[in-house]
């Protein structure tokens, strides 16, 4: 019987065939450190939420790992410790996702503007927590809460009572505060209008110069005849009294009406007035326009003025206007609010026929 064939190898083991060039098999690289961190926490966030990260004491006292777990979920600032509560990158990556978070930051980010801006502008509730050293001892934090406080601190801060701008925007939300500012803005037509323009009673805290201005004492009846105003203080309305010229006073009489008041009764000399109509427009008296002097009401910018001021006032608008395209175009430009009024709406497709 044939032996088979010897296939025993001799000589040199052989070699398993090379790969081509470049097509090693990947190996993937060693996470770094950080790295390494940063997905053990996001895991366990993932798996537990913020509760399993309460159970790793070191993580929460280590940077890396707050910040990872911070950008994941905002609430988990709440166990950071003291020391990453003064982070600022760690503190701006929580109040962007949820400003009110800003109540847990160290008290120095709480006063620091940047960070203050960003949880506002994600929540403007979190303007209750800023720190007291921004808002009374800086402009910017003064402005900002100001601006964004529903239930803000009457009164301007003193380092800011002598500022027209933080004066402006403070008697725009309460017009009381005009007692807290300088004897100078007291004396500032502008700062006076926009205190009087919210609240009637802030006449008081007026200078006697301005008491006794035409414009103030007409700002005081329109105020007082608005509607919104329910809070008419006699004594205050006994002082406007005491100022008002003859003229003005029919005006005057007509201020128990709150939105009932007989336009139509006053003379001929106050419809024509251009002060009392521009007064009347900037609180929202329409029906005061739609008495006025053929004359006034014959002014393309009183009548701009007037509808910008509040759309529903188109209807009260000359018959003229309403058949005027350029002017119909360049009312739609100052306030979009317009086109929504189905009177517009009518007059520009019959102005364009």
């Amino acid at each position: 019987m044939a032996s088979s064939p010897d296939t025993t190898h001799v000589g040199p083991p052989e070699q398993a065939p090379r790969q081509p060039a470049g097509s090693e098999a990947p190996t993937s690289a060693p996470l770094s450190p950080e790295d390494s961190i940063r997905q053990k926490v996001l895991l366990l966030i993932d798996q537990a939420g913020i509760a399993g990260l309460a159970k790793l004491p070191k993580a929460c006292a280590n940077r890396i790992a707050m910040l990872a777990a911070v950008q994941r979920d905002p609430f988990a600032l709440l166990l950071a410790s003291d020391e990453l509560k003064d982070d600022k990158e760690i503190v701006l990556a929580a109040v962007r996702q949820n400003g009110c978070l800003l109540a847990v930051a160290s008290e120095e980010l709480r006063n620091d503007l940047e960070v203050v801006e960003a949880a506002v502008k994600q929540n403007s509730n979190a303007i209750k927590h800023i720190g007291m050293k921004l808002y009374f001892d800086t402009k910017p934090g003064a402005l900002l809460y100001i601006q964004h406080a529903a239930e803000a601190i009457r009164g301007i801060p003193k380092n800011f009572v002598d500022d027209k701008d933080v004066a402006l925007l403070s008697v725009k939300r309460y017009g009381y505060d005009l007692e807290s500012c300088s004897e100078g803005l007291r004396d500032d037509e502008d700062v006076v209008l926009t205190a009087i323009g919210g609240e009637v009673n802030a006449y008081k805290y007026a200078s006697d110069r301005l008491k006794a201005s035409r414009r103030i004492i007409i700002a005081g009846l329109m105020s007082a005849i608005n509607p919104k105003n329910f809070s008419k203080n006699e004594k205050v309305m006994a002082d406007i009294k005491s100022h008002c010229p003859s003229d003005l006073m029919p005006l005057f009489m007509l201020m128990g009406g709150y939105g009932g008041c007989d336009f139509d009764g006053l003379s001929a000399d106050i419809k024509d007035d251009e002060l009392v109509l521009s007064v009347a427009i900037q609180h929202g008296l329409h029906k005061f326009y739609k008495h006025a002097s053929s004359r006034l009401k014959a002014r393309r910018d009183l009548a701009l003025d007037m509808v910008k001021s509040d759309p529903s006032g188109f209807e009260y608008i000359d018959e003229a206007f309403k058949k005027d395209r350029v002017f119909l175009a360049e009312l739609a430009r100052c306030n979009f609010g317009v086109l929504l009024q189905n009177d517009f709406i009518n007059a520009y497709r019959a102005a364009c026929a």
